[in-house]
């Protein structure tokens, strides 16, 4: 059944019969009309992709960071943003998100987390369709590392979203979401640090994880600032945790979260908990490496698996705990070190009553290897030596600079009260950033009890340790 022409009357024309009012001025005058409007029209499509074409250069000649034209942030952004060390990104982060244009300052910060956390999740997955056919083994490796550390930091960002929810306004809650937002700022500089080291294998893989992870180092750090207060308030001076003591105040000995079982495990002296694994340079344990230890640890466990570390030196190049190892428990000494590239980070390095000797084949050439007790990795490194020996291997400028005039303005290091031969603090560097630490208030901030809250959680571990700065 065809479709006919309907005349002016509404009855059905055949469209086979000639209609004798269309003469041939008409349907030239139709025909140029036709031509007009096709004309028209392809005018407006090429001005449509000029001006593409145009706000295209001018977004990638534009700062990346620059605020996005015709929208404008409530009076509630801008005062969330003004606290962020990159507020235009903030502002334009907070736009993108819905319900932010109606949200008060508080909601803006559950948001700010949020969006964050989403650009983490998405970051993952694009991340994680990259083939690596190709990929040469050191690339691999980053690469893997690099997927991990994003996973760890959706779970990161993922729990601090969840106790910023739940409206707690506890100083021990406050302290982890800190922790859990600066551990993504860290595991998104491992990442892509990874790569540096090892390179791009010529497959591109380097460009496409950077594109991938672009700005959220930056998102956390905002985060961070906002839910601080003040992007300012740990510059250049020592963080605190503020973790209540043992005898302050009447609270539980362990997190809501911890079972029955782990608490009780926790409290039991550490000579008296039967470990799953022994692991023993001599032979006499399980195994006599850290690292096959970790492999034989089951995934996902139920129920806290130890492994005890007997007294020695290990000397593995590479230990990794990835996430699926849970419930992992190790018994036996450690050092790990961190970094702080945002002065809203609560990371830091405090080395106390501790001596600080050179080996035998240091000694021997110690005038030819100078040693310095730190250098300024990253921007806000904090690191701060007290009431420790110091031998005469240690150069008297104690510190070196990592690259030229780099974070020596936004660093901290501290000595206080070291003793012997490498502690003089004559020649030390006068840099804006190094302190020799005079009052025992400030000395204070860095012991067991307040840079660590220590004295919360460590009895139970049956670790040996003094909460203050006396032994």
């Amino acid at each position: 059944m065809g479709y006919d022409r309907l005349g002016p009357s509404g009855s059905v024309s055949n469209p086979n019969q000639k209609d004798p009012a269309t003469s041939l001025p008409e349907l030239q005058k139709r025909t140029k009309k036709t031509k007009l409007i096709l004309f028209t029209l392809a005018v407006l499509v090429v001005a449509v992709v000029c001006l593409g074409i145009f706000a295209g250069i001018r977004a990638v000649g534009s700062d990346q960071h620059a605020p996005k034209l015709n929208r404008k942030p409530t009076r509630e952004i801008s005062q969330t943003c003004s606290k962020a060390q990159y507020p235009n990104l903030c502002i334009d982060t907070l736009l993108d998100f819905p319900g932010a244009l109606t949200a008060d300052e508080k909601q803006l910060i559950h948001i700010s987390f949020n969006a964050t956390l989403q650009s983490f999740s998405k970051a993952l997955y694009s991340s994680s369709t990259i083939s690596y056919a190709q990929m040469p083994p050191r690339v691999r490796s980053a690469y893997d590392s690099c997927l991990e550390l994003l996973d760890d930091s959706v779970d990161a960002l993922s729990r601090a979203l969840s106790s910023i929810v739940a409206a707690s306004s506890s100083d021990d809650s406050h302290s982890d979401v800190m922790t859990w937002l600066s551990s993504a700022m860290t595991n998104h500089d491992t990442c892509t640090e990874g790569f540096d080291e090892a390179g791009d294998g010529g497959g591109g893989v380097k460009d496409q994880v950077i594109g991938a992870v672009k700005d959220l180092s930056e998102m956390v750090s905002n985060c961070l600032a906002i839910f601080s207060g003040n992007v300012n308030d740990l510059s250049g001076v020592p963080v605190v945790n503020h973790r209540k003591l043992l005898g302050e105040e009447e609270t539980e000995e362990f997190p809501y979260w911890l079972k029955r079982g782990d608490r009780e495990l926790l409290g039991t002296p550490a000579t008296e908990i039967q470990a799953d694994i022994t692991v023993s340079k001599d032979g006499s344990g399980t195994f006599k490496t850290i690292a096959e230890a970790i492999k034989k640890a089951p995934e996902h466990s139920s129920r806290r698996f130890v492994i005890y570390v007997k007294a020695g030196k290990y000397e593995e190049e590479i230990l990794k705990v990835g996430r699926k190892k849970t419930n992992l428990m190790f018994i036996g000494d450690g050092k790990g070190k961190t970094n702080r590239k945002d002065p809203n980070q609560n990371t830091g390095i405090s080395i106390h009553a501790c001596k600080l000797l050179a080996t035998a084949d240091l000694e021997a050439s110690k005038g030819s290897y100078p040693t310095y007790l730190g250098r300024p990795w990253k921007l806000y490194s904090r690191v701060v030596y007290m009431m420790s020996d110091m031998g005469d291997h240690i150069n008297p400028r104690g510190w070196l600079e990592w690259n030229g005039p780099f974070a020596l303005d936004s660093l901290y290091y501290g000595e206080y009260m070291n003793r012997g031969p490498g502690s003089s603090t004559g020649q030390r560097v006068k840099w804006p950033g190094y302190h020799i630490i005079t009052s025992p208030v400030e000395a204070s901030k860095f012991t067991v009890g307040q840079f660590i809250g220590g004295s919360s959680w460590l009895p139970s571990t049956g670790v040996a340790f003094f909460s203050g700065l006396s032994q």
